[in-house]
C-alpha cells in the first residue's frame, strides 16, 4: 500500500485527488488506489511493474526513485496468491488495482 500511495502521490498535481477503494467479493480482497495524475502512456504499461524501470520522459529529481517500488509491490501481491494491474491515460491518471485471496 506505501509504495502504491506514495507514487500517486508523488505523480498527482497539487490540485488532484487520490481515491483509496477497499472491498471484497468471492473470497478476494480488491485494493485500488486511483489518482489524476499524469499518468502513463499505453505504450509503457508493460514496463511499469519490472525493475529498475522508470517509465516515461516525466521523471525528474522531484519524481526519482530506483525503479523498484512496483516491482516489489507485484512481488508480494504474487506472494500472497494475488495479481494487480493497472489502467491508465495520459494527464487523467491511473488506477492501479490489486487482489488477494481471503480466508473469509
Amino acid at each position: 500500500m506505501y509504495n502504491l500511495i506514495s507514487n500517486a502521490i508523488k505523480f498527482t498535481p497539487e490540485k488532484g485527488s487520490i481515491t483509496i477503494n477497499v472491498w471484497s467479493v468471492d473470497k478476494k480482497l480488491h485494493v485500488s488506489v486511483k489518482d489524476t495524475g499524469i499518468g502513463i502512456a499505453e505504450d509503457h504499461i508493460d514496463e511499469v511493474f519490472k525493475p529498475f524501470i522508470q517509465v516515461g520522459d516525466f521523471v525528474s529529481k522531484e519524481q526519482a526513485g530506483t525503479g523498484l517500488g512496483l516491482a516489489l509491490v507485484k512481488k508480494l501481491v504474487e506472494l500472497h496468491g494475488g495479481d494487480i494491474w493497472v489502467e491508465s491515460e495520459m494527464e487523467k491518471g491511473s488506477t492501479f488495482t490489486f487482489t488477494i485471496p481471503t480466508n473469509k
